[in-house]
């Protein structure tokens, strides 16, 4: 049993892989880093899409090296957390959010491994794997963790943060979460057959919601609820396959 798990913001390090070993991982790319720990029976890889010092601004991530690293080293279930900004007053920061939907608004970012001669046209009806998603929410309930359904993310290109003239227009696309990270991540795993789930830990009120955002503020928020985020990552492991009886495999037209 295998299983990646993507840290964010503020979730550069977690301490379910304080005894974790690295592992350098080539891809046609470029190089990855993961940490590895074995856990409850199964091989969990961690990866900080920022890095373990926060070094890397979301426009710059190699989105695809990493989930190709990912589907070398077998990890093709991926739980990923993300710092978001809340458009709703309803979700607070400090809560939980599981995505469901998202809408680019990135640029010039490497997004897809479609190329001359290998065309792929990934289906993202449901962009975010519903079967691990079902895991995800169980986990929560499990401990007593409130995550609130029904995220639909929209991701901007930062790394600054968004105008409140900005925020109304998102939120009136019917989104409720911002970030900077989920695409081309959560693309990238559909065209590559891994099932991936995403958790958004709100670290602030958008700007217009707020009087003015800190980013120190936001890691803070994050950091906190590194001990929700062990929490269900532990409780899905418990309850993870090696069968996959969703359609995400079928999806993909690109292994590595």
């Amino acid at each position: 049993m295998v299983l990646g798990v993507i840290g964010g913001t503020g979730l550069e390090t977690l301490p379910l892989f304080s005894a974790a070993v690295q592992e350098n991982i080539v891809t046609p790319y470029g190089e990855v880093c993961l940490y590895k720990v074995r856990y409850g029976g199964a091989d969990l890889f961690f990866l900080p899409r920022h890095g373990l010092t926060h070094s890397v601004p979301p426009h710059l991530i190699n989105y695809r090296a990493n989930i190709a690293a990912l589907s070398k080293v077998g990890a093709n279930q991926v739980l990923a957390f993300c710092s978001v900004g809340s458009m709703v007053e309803s979700i607070r920061p400090g809560s939980l959010v599981l995505m469901e939907q998202f809408v680019d608004a990135t640029w010039g970012r490497e997004h897809t491994f479609s190329e001359v001669g290998r065309v792929g046209h990934a289906e993202m009806t449901h962009p975010y794997c519903t079967r691990l998603s079902a895991l995800a929410r169980e986990a929560a309930a499990a401990n007593g963790i409130k995550l609130t359904p029904g995220g639909v993310y929209y991701c901007t290109q930062g790394p600054r943060f968004e105008t409140p003239a900005e925020i109304k227009i998102y939120s009136a696309l019917g989104c409720n979460v911002v970030g900077m990270t989920s695409v081309p991540e959560t693309s990238l795993a559909k065209e590559a057959g891994l099932c991936l789930a995403s958790i958004g830990i709100v670290g602030n009120y958008a700007a217009g919601l707020t009087a003015k955002i800190d980013s120190a503020d936001v890691t803070v928020k994050t950091r906190a609820a590194e001990y929700k985020v062990c929490a269900i990552i532990e409780s899905v492991i418990t309850a993870l396959t090696e069968e996959r009886d969703c359609d995400c495999a079928e999806g993909g037209f690109i292994s590595f």
